[in-house]
């Protein structure tokens, strides 16, 4: 009796907005059915043949249309409280053009097309006053639907231009990835012997000479580009996101890391191929091998790897999870170290993917860098210390 109540009190209003007479509105409730939804069900499938007129009472719908190719169906509306769905099956009893799921516990008004089928006078004006009013509504829901197309269409356009942008700077990273490559090629091969005094003393001077360089030639066209294509280059500067956590998990990354090169090379685990360290390092060689500057050469070498060129693939491929990108980075950090043999190529992508998922993970270059410094300075200590 209650909800017969409430379902009265809702067509009472329902008089008021399309203009009901009082005989009028008698003959929809004489004839009109309730139904009520659970969450998730399925009011209406798309290509029904059914022309009834559904009124949401309480709850909310969304519309649903098949897509050629896509695993589910897209939304392309929300109807809510109040409103009609079905309209254009009502108005000339063609197939539902699109199916209908409720989002929540749903009750609807269903005003059966049948009753109309009667040649009374009643029937009639009833049902020229429900057509009327469903013209009116279809209008209406054109006009915001055009606006809405509008702002999507503008959308997309903006993220076609993002992607051509990210596309192009890209591919010119790749360009200068391997330029970068043949620029080292040179160094090692024309000035190599730079890198010791003698035949054994590591000269730090002409190393970091020599890397500063290199890198120089690689960052500099980096730096012109993002500023030709507007990069968001503030937001990977970005380092209060996550930062406690970023620096407590690649502390303990780095530290592992360096526990694990002082146990192969002056602990008890001996394994063949990795030299054995005979003394300790002195104070001399203790500077070289932690490089000061070599911090802000690893915090430039992941801006421009992880911040830059990995955001810049991620939204050129429209890779959401990122799988894909840390792949192509690391395939292309690794040609960058070709010069240096196929064991460093593969150890170099190697260790960008290790690097690409821990970023994709933090989103902070705090605790690449970390790393990024920690493995530096392993592979100095390896060339550093007096080996037996």
């Amino acid at each position: 009796m209650g909800l017969a109540q409430e379902t009265r009190a809702f067509l009472k209003r329902l008089q008021l907005t399309m203009g009901f007479s009082a005989e009028e509105l008698t003959f929809i409730e004489e004839h009109a059915l309730t139904r009520r939804f659970k969450q998730g069900e399925f009011v209406i499938r798309e290509g029904d043949q059914n022309s009834d007129l559904y009124i949401v009472r309480l709850g909310a719908v969304e519309l649903l249309r098949e897509a050629e190719g896509a695993d589910e169906p897209l939304v392309i509306g929300v109807i809510g409280e109040g409103e009609t769905i079905g309209e254009l099956s009502f108005l000339d009893d063609s197939p539902r053009s699109a199916s209908v799921r409720t989002t929540e516990n749903t009750e609807f008004v269903i005003i059966p097309k049948s009753i109309f089928n009667e040649k009374s006078a009643l029937a009639k004006d009833v049902l020229a006053k429900l057509d009327h009013n469903i013209a009116l509504l279809d209008s209406k829901r054109l006009r915001i639907t055009s606006h809405e197309f509008v702002q999507s269409l503008q959308k997309q356009i903006e993220l076609l231009e993002d992607q051509v942008k990210f596309g192009t700077l890209f591919v010119c990273m790749i360009i200068l990835f391997g330029l970068n490559g043949i620029v080292l090629d040179v160094i090692q091969n024309y000035f190599g012997e730079y890198y010791y005094i003698g035949s054994e003393q590591f000269n730090l001077g002409a190393e970091r000479l020599i890397a500063w360089i290199g890198f120089i030639v690689f960052s500099a066209p980096v730096v012109l580009l993002i500023k030709k294509i507007g990069f968001p280059i503030g937001e990977v500067l970005n380092v209060r996101r996550d930062l406690r956590r970023t620096a407590i998990e690649s502390l303990l990354i780095a530290g592992g890391f360096i526990v694990i090169a002082l146990v192969l090379t002056a602990g008890p685990i001996v394994l063949r191929g990795v030299p054995r360290a005979t003394s300790a390092p002195g104070l001399g060689t203790i500077v070289v091998i932690l490089t000061p500057d070599y911090i802000f050469h690893s915090y430039v070498q992941e801006l421009v790897a992880r911040g830059i060129m990995q955001n810049a693939i991620q939204k050129f491929l429209r890779d959401e999870r990122g799988t894909k990108t840390v792949l192509v980075l690391s395939i292309a950090f690794g040609v960058m170290h070709a010069h240096l043999g196929l064991k460093m190529v593969l150890g170099s992508a190697v260790a960008s993917v290790g690097f690409g998922y821990f970023y994709l993970r933090n989103r902070n270059l705090v605790g690449v860098t970390i790393i990024h410094y920690a493995i530096g300075v392993i592979g100095r200590y390896m060339k550093m210390i007096p080996f037996g």
